[in-house]
Protein backbone atom coordinates (compact mmCIF):
# COMPACT_ATOMS: atom_id res chain seq x y z
CA UNK A 1 0.00 0.00 0.00
CA UNK A 2 3.00 2.31 0.22
CA UNK A 3 2.59 3.41 -3.42
CA UNK A 4 -0.44 5.49 -2.44
CA UNK A 5 -0.18 9.05 -1.18
CA UNK A 6 -1.76 12.50 -1.09
CA UNK A 7 -1.14 15.48 -3.30
CA UNK A 8 -2.72 18.80 -4.10
CA UNK A 9 -4.61 19.00 -7.37
CA UNK A 10 -6.54 21.71 -9.22
CA UNK A 11 -9.93 22.15 -7.63
CA UNK A 12 -9.21 19.63 -4.89
CA UNK A 13 -7.09 20.33 -1.78
CA UNK A 14 -6.10 16.69 -1.35
CA UNK A 15 -6.12 13.87 -3.89
CA UNK A 16 -5.19 10.20 -3.49
CA UNK A 17 -2.79 9.04 -6.15
CA UNK A 18 -0.92 5.87 -6.99
CA UNK A 19 2.77 5.82 -7.95
CA UNK A 20 2.62 2.20 -9.06
CA UNK A 21 0.25 -0.01 -11.07
CA UNK A 22 -2.64 -1.39 -9.06
CA UNK A 23 -2.05 -4.95 -8.03
CA UNK A 24 -4.88 -7.16 -9.27
CA UNK A 25 -4.61 -9.36 -6.18
CA UNK A 26 -5.65 -6.54 -3.85
CA UNK A 27 -9.13 -6.73 -2.33
CA UNK A 28 -11.86 -4.83 -4.16
CA UNK A 29 -12.40 -2.62 -1.13
CA UNK A 30 -9.75 -1.32 1.16
CA UNK A 31 -9.12 1.29 3.85
CA UNK A 32 -6.43 3.98 3.70
CA UNK A 33 -5.25 6.03 6.69
CA UNK A 34 -3.24 9.21 6.08
CA UNK A 35 -1.68 11.07 9.00
CA UNK A 36 -1.94 14.86 9.03
CA UNK A 37 1.00 16.75 10.49
CA UNK A 38 1.04 20.51 10.99
CA UNK A 39 4.14 22.50 10.03
CA UNK A 40 2.57 25.86 10.90
CA UNK A 41 0.68 26.30 14.16
CA UNK A 42 -1.14 29.30 12.66
CA UNK A 43 -3.10 26.81 10.58
CA UNK A 44 -4.57 25.22 13.71
CA UNK A 45 -5.31 28.51 15.47
CA UNK A 46 -7.04 30.05 12.44
CA UNK A 47 -9.04 26.98 11.34
CA UNK A 48 -12.53 26.23 12.60
CA UNK A 49 -12.05 22.93 14.44
CA UNK A 50 -14.07 21.50 17.35
CA UNK A 51 -12.34 21.42 20.73
CA UNK A 52 -10.24 18.36 21.52
CA UNK A 53 -8.13 17.08 24.40
CA UNK A 54 -4.51 15.92 24.32
CA UNK A 55 -5.73 12.35 23.92
CA UNK A 56 -7.80 13.13 20.81
CA UNK A 57 -7.30 14.08 17.18
CA UNK A 58 -9.43 15.11 14.19
CA UNK A 59 -10.75 12.33 11.98
CA UNK A 60 -11.86 12.85 8.39
CA UNK A 61 -13.61 9.72 7.13
CA UNK A 62 -16.20 8.55 4.63
CA UNK A 63 -17.13 5.50 6.70
CA UNK A 64 -20.69 6.73 7.24
CA UNK A 65 -21.14 9.02 4.22
CA UNK A 66 -19.95 9.30 0.59
CA UNK A 67 -17.93 12.43 1.42
CA UNK A 68 -15.30 12.92 4.08
CA UNK A 69 -16.84 14.05 7.36
CA UNK A 70 -15.07 15.61 10.33
CA UNK A 71 -15.27 14.04 13.76
CA UNK A 72 -13.12 13.60 16.87
CA UNK A 73 -11.35 10.31 17.65
CA UNK A 74 -9.04 8.90 20.30
CA UNK A 75 -5.32 8.99 19.45
CA UNK A 76 -4.87 5.48 20.87
CA UNK A 77 -7.03 4.11 18.04
CA UNK A 78 -4.29 4.84 15.47
CA UNK A 79 -0.68 3.84 14.97
CA UNK A 80 0.98 7.23 15.49
CA UNK A 81 4.61 8.34 15.81
CA UNK A 82 5.91 9.05 19.29
CA UNK A 83 5.59 12.84 19.13
CA UNK A 84 2.45 15.00 19.09
CA UNK A 85 2.94 16.36 15.57
CA UNK A 86 -0.07 14.46 14.14
CA UNK A 87 -3.24 16.49 14.60
CA UNK A 88 -5.56 14.46 12.40
CA UNK A 89 -6.16 11.36 10.30
CA UNK A 90 -7.83 10.95 6.93
CA UNK A 91 -9.41 7.49 6.89
CA UNK A 92 -10.83 6.51 3.51
CA UNK A 93 -12.81 3.42 2.64
CA UNK A 94 -12.89 2.98 -1.11
CA UNK A 95 -12.82 0.52 -3.98
CA UNK A 96 -9.39 -0.32 -5.35
CA UNK A 97 -10.74 -0.89 -8.86
CA UNK A 98 -12.65 2.40 -9.15
CA UNK A 99 -11.37 5.94 -9.51
CA UNK A 100 -12.21 8.22 -6.60
CA UNK A 101 -11.31 11.72 -5.46
CA UNK A 102 -11.85 12.95 -1.92
CA UNK A 103 -11.49 16.57 -0.82
CA UNK A 104 -10.76 17.90 2.65
CA UNK A 105 -12.05 21.44 2.99
CA UNK A 106 -10.73 23.37 5.97
CA UNK A 107 -12.85 26.33 7.05
CA UNK A 108 -11.40 29.44 8.73
CA UNK A 109 -12.68 30.75 12.03
CA UNK A 110 -15.22 33.54 11.44
CA UNK A 111 -15.81 36.27 13.99
CA UNK A 112 -17.32 39.70 14.20
CA UNK A 113 -14.40 42.08 14.59
CA UNK A 114 -14.65 44.67 17.35
CA UNK A 115 -12.32 47.63 17.80
CA UNK A 116 -12.10 49.69 20.99
CA UNK A 117 -10.53 53.09 20.28
CA UNK A 118 -9.12 54.68 23.44
CA UNK A 119 -8.18 58.34 23.00
CA UNK A 120 -6.71 60.72 25.58
CA UNK A 121 -8.15 63.56 23.51
CA UNK A 122 -11.94 63.34 24.04
CA UNK A 123 -12.63 65.89 21.30
CA UNK A 124 -11.14 63.68 18.57
CA UNK A 125 -13.77 61.86 16.47
CA UNK A 126 -13.03 58.53 14.80
CA UNK A 127 -14.56 56.15 12.27
CA UNK A 128 -13.31 52.89 10.78
CA UNK A 129 -13.19 52.60 7.00
CA UNK A 130 -13.10 49.00 5.76
CA UNK A 131 -14.38 49.76 2.26
CA UNK A 132 -11.16 48.53 0.60
CA UNK A 133 -11.92 45.06 2.02
CA UNK A 134 -15.71 45.46 1.52
CA UNK A 135 -16.21 45.40 5.30
CA UNK A 136 -18.63 47.76 7.01
CA UNK A 137 -18.16 48.80 10.64
CA UNK A 138 -20.83 50.30 12.85
CA UNK A 139 -20.27 52.31 16.01
CA UNK A 140 -21.93 51.04 19.16
CA UNK A 141 -23.68 54.07 20.62
CA UNK A 142 -24.79 52.23 23.77
CA UNK A 143 -21.71 50.29 24.95
CA UNK A 144 -22.51 50.54 28.67
CA UNK A 145 -23.52 46.85 28.76
CA UNK A 146 -20.24 45.81 27.12
CA UNK A 147 -17.87 44.38 29.81
CA UNK A 148 -14.75 45.32 27.82
CA UNK A 149 -15.96 48.91 27.49
CA UNK A 150 -16.79 49.00 31.23
CA UNK A 151 -13.30 47.75 32.08
CA UNK A 152 -11.63 50.33 29.83
CA UNK A 153 -13.68 53.25 31.12
CA UNK A 154 -12.75 52.22 34.67
CA UNK A 155 -9.06 52.09 33.82
CA UNK A 156 -9.09 55.29 31.75
CA UNK A 157 -11.81 57.52 33.22
CA UNK A 158 -10.61 60.63 31.39
CA UNK A 159 -10.33 59.02 27.98
CA UNK A 160 -12.82 58.89 25.13
CA UNK A 161 -13.66 55.32 24.16
CA UNK A 162 -15.40 54.44 20.90
CA UNK A 163 -16.54 50.92 20.02
CA UNK A 164 -16.83 49.73 16.41
CA UNK A 165 -18.06 46.31 15.29
CA UNK A 166 -18.16 44.70 11.85
CA UNK A 167 -21.64 44.15 10.45
CA UNK A 168 -20.79 40.57 9.45
CA UNK A 169 -18.48 37.82 10.60
CA UNK A 170 -15.03 37.96 8.99
CA UNK A 171 -12.73 34.96 8.37
CA UNK A 172 -9.50 35.10 10.35
CA UNK A 173 -6.28 34.99 8.36
CA UNK A 174 -2.69 34.73 9.56
CA UNK A 175 -1.75 37.11 6.73
CA UNK A 176 -4.12 39.75 8.04
CA UNK A 177 -6.17 42.26 6.07
CA UNK A 178 -4.65 45.54 4.99
CA UNK A 179 -6.19 48.96 4.36
CA UNK A 180 -8.70 48.84 7.22
CA UNK A 181 -8.29 52.47 8.23
CA UNK A 182 -8.99 54.58 11.27
CA UNK A 183 -10.08 58.03 10.14
CA UNK A 184 -11.07 61.40 11.51
CA UNK A 185 -14.50 62.11 9.95
CA UNK A 186 -14.22 65.83 10.52
CA UNK A 187 -11.47 66.28 7.93
CA UNK A 188 -11.37 62.76 6.41
CA UNK A 189 -7.73 62.32 7.37
CA UNK A 190 -6.30 58.86 7.97
CA UNK A 191 -5.04 58.36 11.50
CA UNK A 192 -4.00 54.69 11.11
CA UNK A 193 -3.61 53.23 7.60
CA UNK A 194 -3.65 49.55 8.55
CA UNK A 195 -5.46 48.60 11.73
CA UNK A 196 -4.19 45.32 13.22
CA UNK A 197 -6.40 42.29 12.64
CA UNK A 198 -7.72 40.40 15.68
CA UNK A 199 -5.67 37.49 16.96
CA UNK A 200 -7.14 34.03 17.50
CA UNK A 201 -8.37 33.57 21.04
CA UNK A 202 -9.26 37.24 21.51
CA UNK A 203 -12.85 36.82 20.38
CA UNK A 204 -12.35 39.27 17.52
CA UNK A 205 -11.41 42.09 19.93
CA UNK A 206 -8.65 44.63 19.31
CA UNK A 207 -7.89 47.62 21.56
CA UNK A 208 -6.27 50.68 19.97
CA UNK A 209 -4.73 53.46 22.09
CA UNK A 210 -4.29 56.88 20.53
Amino acid sequence: MKQYGLRQDKGFPLVIYSSAPINGTLPKKSSFDFLLQCKDQCFLTHTDFPSITQDQLYLFTNKKAPELQLSVAARKDFDLPGDDSVFGVISINTSITASAIFAVNFQPIKLKWKYYIVSVQPQVQTVIDGSFQSIAFEQNNKPQSDPVYTSLITRFPNAAIAVFESEKEIPLSNRGLRNIKLKNPENNTTMISHLPTPRPGNGGITIISL
